[in-house]
């Protein structure tokens, strides 16, 4: 699906589910100075426009015309925060969330969210790990 200026949103096969994956466009990048996370963007197949009139149904409006617009409008605002600020996300539930970190956009789908959750999970299940935290805390507090 277009969501131009930014890009177009669609769907990787990974494995044996569909991954939502964002091609970030190179015009987006360069208008706000920023830059992408290395990682792999994956190629993107047909572009189709957004359901606009879904769109407007879903947020009471009653004329889908304006869709377009406010999509638009709320993009090139991203793109300028993005370009001004250390740190902004937005997320885009259940697909995943956009993260710009110091001028560096990425995608992070929902399958890849939770994988770092469940991860971070196991990590802190060791208490090992755990002692190593709790030793790191108390010493910045000293």
């Amino acid at each position: 699906m277009s969501l131009m200026p930014l890009g177009v949103l669609f769907n990787r096969s990974a494995s044996k589910q569909l991954e939502p994956q964002l091609a970030i466009s190179e015009l987006f990048l360069l208008q706000y100075g920023i830059s992408m996370k290395p990682g792999d963007q994956g190629q993107p197949g047909p572009s189709t426009k957004a359901a606009y009139g879904e769109i407007a149904a879903a947020v009471h409006v009653a004329d889908k015309a304006i869709i377009p617009n406010v999509i638009n409008a709320v993009l090139h605002r991203f793109g300028e925060m993005c370009a001004q600020h250390a740190l902004v996300q937005v997320d885009f539930a259940p697909l995943g969330e956009l993260k710009c970190e110091h001028q560096r956009l990425e995608f992070v789908s929902s399958s890849v969210q939770a994988k770092e959750a469940h991860r971070a999970d196991l990590l802190m299940s060791s208490p090992r790990l755990r002692l190593m935290i709790v030793s790191l805390r108390d010493s910045e507090v000293r």
